[in-house]
């Protein structure tokens, strides 16, 4: 808080507050997109324009300065007339109170000072006055228009005031947010004022990603919600934190909000979030949901690949799989294999040995599941982010059979023995990849290195191996990981069960933005960040390219003359030539196959190893 504004509140007898985007807010970056998020959650296409509608035809003809909220509805279509309650209902649950303003608040009421409530407002006093106690707002008089019939707007409810209070203009401070209501009109009356600025307006002209990404999305009601929420950020001003709930915390929440109907649809009885990507995710589910219990466990690839001993076309996994298979009968290793063909004849013929050495790591890995307290015969779900093969569901659906059935992820490829559900879907018509999945590793991590093995006991060892890259990683994720979890914390207090409507599209599309808009103070802090390429953590790479590198278009040309741009999108491994916006040519990699494509059409593929 300012001098100059401490110095007007000691000054005054009387200090004035604005309810709406002052002491109270609404949780979207338009205020009438709470007819939208009605529409939607009642599921009652038009509502918004009709209820918008509505209220300016009711001004339109009332003879009073400001309308009672029941007139409203006397204007709107009678298959609209049952959400007046629901209107209610929805504002009186998730009018909040504005931290900033707050810190003012108590320090007039500290100082003893009469704090009055003045607000143009159609609801009545009675309703305010719930919302207000709710919040923890005590006053001497409430003072709105819609009962007087006198608005700030016209300066006359200003004039009943110090009648009212049998005050001068000198005496009172008025604090509120609308430039013309709350500033020009009492000031013109002599009234002390201080301007306060909407919350959303103030962070969108801070920060210039957030602006200009709604300007795309305005009319998505998820993205209203989101943002107005990263506009009250009120923690520690930290890179990290910061960037855990500006993103983290938006994908987290939408991912959780989306999964929980379906968990609750099955009748999931336990959850397993899969490390390390489950971190933030099982805490951010425990913050909405406490009757399902959740585990956080680990399934790391390799381990999979002991228990299974399924290494498909992966030649790096069946080389680990037979350095594995001499460390347990004890002999020297063999030079490895040179191609899975290789590695099927060799082990071919050691079925016998190779089932006790499944069994061996089996009984570990089941007695780490037993020490977590996980159940075997209840209904259970796997969580992860993103898989290829469904490794860590198909592992524990070895110990879990349920599990089987009930796999959860952000993204994934169809698996023909295993039953999951994609929050981004490829079948829908915004749909998006994720450009740099390694980013969604880095929010979706944990504060502990990788995974490598159980021991006799049941307990996780650790592979310290890369320690340089992981203590990194491990320092930076722990503010991260509060970000994530602080945002959603502020959703549940906020709307509690009320879903927000994001979309797996919405989440990888502003992700993507932010790869796309990555700036060079995200450059100074993401520098030292590190990522294992794959699955035995044996190599790292930087999540983002030095500053020389970090452009993601080049200018190349067809024939010396046609200027044509190279993306670099879709993780490492998809290039696309294009001119304008016509693709000609694209390379797209997968872990078994090289396909080229030529205005779309695959022309030639070629497969490779692991």
């Amino acid at each position: 808080m300012n001098l100059l504004l401490e110095n007007a509140i000691k000054n005054a007898t009387v200090v004035s507050f604005d309810i709406f985007d002052t002491l109270l807010i609404r949780p979207y970056c338009k205020p009438t997109d709470l007819f939208l998020h009605l529409e939607r959650i009642h599921q009652t296409e038009g509502f918004a324009t009709a209820r918008i509608e509505a209220e300016k035809r009711a001004r339109k003809v009332s003879p009073r300065e400001d309308i009672f909220f029941d007139e409203i509805y006397k204007f709107i279509d009678i298959k609209y007339a049952h959400l007046k309650e629901h209107e209610l209902k929805l504002e009186k649950q998730i009018l909040h109170k504005n931290t900033r303003v707050t810190e003012i608040y108590n320090y007039a009421k500290s100082l003893g000072k009469r704090i009055i409530i003045t607000s143009d407002m159609y609801f009545d006093s009675e309703f305010l006055k719930s919302v207000l106690l709710k919040e923890g707002f005590s006053f001497e008089k409430l003072y709105v228009s819609s009962e007087i019939g006198k608005t700030k707007w016209n300066g006359t409810l200003f004039d009943y005031i110090l009648r009212d209070l049998n005050i001068s203009p000198e005496q009172i401070l008025h604090i509120g947010d609308n430039a013309q209501s709350d500033v020009e009109i009492p000031k013109r009356k002599g009234i002390f004022v201080y301007h306060v600025n909407r919350l959303v307006e103030e962070f969108f002209s801070k920060n210039k990603n957030f602006s200009e990404f709604y300007d795309i999305h305005r009319k998505d009601i998820a993205c209203s919600i989101l943002f107005a929420i990263c506009s009250e950020y009120d923690g520690k001003n930290d890179y990290w934190q910061k960037f855990g709930y500006f993103y983290g915390g938006i994908a987290a929440v939408s991912y959780i909000q989306w999964m929980l109907p379906i968990i609750k649809r099955k009748h999931i009885e336990q959850i397993l979030f899969i490390a390390r990507d489950g971190y933030s995710l099982s805490k951010v589910f425990n913050v909405f949901c406490n009757d399902i219990k959740s585990f956080y466990v680990a399934a790391p690839r390799l381990l999979a690949s002991l228990i299974t001993w399924n290494y498909g076309t992966r030649l790096h996994e069946a080389n680990f799989l037979k350095n594995k298979y001499f460390e347990y009968i004890g002999e020297p290793r063999i030079p490895d294999f040179n191609n899975i063909d290789e590695a099927n004849i060799f082990f071919e013929g050691k079925k016998q040995k190779i089932e006790e050495i499944q069994r061996y790591y089996s009984n570990k890995y089941k007695l780490y599941l037993k020490n977590k307290g996980v159940i075997e015969q209840k209904i259970s779900a796997t969580v992860d982010t993103y898989s290829w093969n469904c490794t860590g569901q198909n592992m524990l659906s070895r110990f879990i059979p349920s599990a089987k059935d009930n796999g959860v992820y952000i993204q994934s490829h169809q698996n023909n023995e295993l039953h999951h559900e994609a929050f981004l879907k490829k079948d829908s018509k915004k749909f998006q990849y994720f450009k740099k999945w390694d980013l969604m590793e880095f929010i979706f991590t944990a504060p502990t290195p990788p995974i490598i093995d159980i021991s006799q006991n049941g307990t996780p060892i650790f592979d310290y191996t890369h320690a340089e890259y992981e203590k990194i990683r491990m320092e930076l994720y722990s503010p991260v990981s509060d970000g994530i979890v602080k945002f959603a914390e502020k959703i549940k207090n906020i709307f509690d069960d009320i879903p927000i409507f994001a979309s797996g599209e919405f989440i990888s599309q502003w992700i993507n933005f932010f790869t796309d808009h990555f700036s060079q103070e995200d450059g100074t802090h993401f520098q030292n960040v590190y990522h294992a390429t794959d699955s035995n953590h044996g190599c790292y790479s930087p999540i983002f390219a030095t500053t020389s590198e970090q452009s993601t278009k080049e200018s190349v040309y067809l024939f010396d003359t046609i200027p044509l741009k190279i993306d670099l999108v879709h993780w490492r491994n998809l290039m696309k030539v294009k001119y304008h916006k016509i693709e000609i040519f694209k390379i797209k990699h997968k872990p078994t196959k090289i396909r080229f494509y030529v205005f779309g059409i695959c022309i030639f593929s070629k497969r490779i190893s692991s």
